[in-house]
């Protein structure tokens, strides 16, 4: 792979909503640390507005595209296709995803824009919670669980939390371990 890559210079983030919870308040602590960063240009694609504006003011630096203004509009697909087009467009040299639906999503922009636009994403998936777990949860689980093998496998890197997510996923995903980066501190994943 191409070394430039490795400078991020613009980066997408994927996820539903900024608003509370472990996921949100790992994306607002990201968020926090890259408004810092004069250098990388910084898209959060998110479904809905959840955060007061006077809130959002503090992220000068970061471009925020909304699916929606509601809460309750848009099905799950048309979402997804909205992030896609939105990937596409932006072109970014980086993305970074939480759940495996976004983990889809960034593989397939990332071959799309590889074949089509000729240009180089690395994807990085940060995966906080039990995947098998959360995997099971959803009504698709005969759909998801063999899709998520092979999308984590096409990703560039994991982020987990614990060494307990790691062995996880290379026993029940068989995710290379050299993919696999434990990190516990999450404003560390953007250094990666």
């Amino acid at each position: 792979m191409d070394s430039t890559i490795d400078i991020m210079k613009k980066l997408v983030i994927c996820y539903w909503s900024l608003g509370i919870g472990g996921i949100g308040s790992r994306l607002r602590g990201l968020l926090t640390e890259l408004n810092k960063k004069e250098e990388v240009q910084v898209y959060c694609l998110l479904k809905r507005k959840t955060v007061e504006k006077s809130y959002m003011k503090s992220f000068d630096k970061i471009n925020f595209l909304y699916f929606s203004d509601s809460i309750y509009k848009g099905h799950k697909l048309s979402f997804l296709w909205w992030l896609f087009k939105n990937i596409v467009k932006i072109k970014p040299t980086h993305a970074l995803g939480f759940l495996n639906r976004f983990a889809f999503v960034l593989v397939i922009s990332k071959f799309w824009l590889h074949f089509f636009k000729r240009h180089i994403l690395k994807v990085t998936i940060d995966q906080p919670t039990s995947t098998k777990k959360h995997l099971y949860q959803h009504e698709f689980v005969p759909i998801w669980f063999p899709l998520s093998i092979i999308i984590f496998r096409l990703i560039d890197q994991i982020t987990v939390p614990t060494k307990a997510n790691k062995k996880e996923l290379r026993n029940s995903f068989f995710v290379p371990g050299e993919k696999i980066d434990v990190i516990y501190s999450n404003v560390k994943i953007i250094d990666k």
